[in-house]
């Protein structure tokens, strides 16, 4: 079950699927909602762990996307 509106939500992190998969799927990062193409989490120690230690292929997509 996800967040109805989590755009209202001042502490979340949003980004398209490919990084989703990623936090997801190798991270154990539980998302906290999805609307379309974005995705939605919160901002914790955990997350902000997972985005230090993204894979070099994964940074330059990130960077490519303008930082998400």
């Amino acid at each position: 079950m996800y967040i109805v509106n989590p755009e209202i939500l001042e502490n979340q992190y949003e980004c398209n699927g490919i990084i989703a998969k990623y936090l997801m799927e190798d991270c154990g990062i539980p998302i906290l909602s999805r609307k379309g193409g974005i995705f939605y989490f919160a901002k914790t120690d955990e997350l902000k762990q997972a985005l230090e230690n993204l894979p070099f292929w994964l940074r330059v997509y990130k960077y490519l996307r303008g930082g998400e």
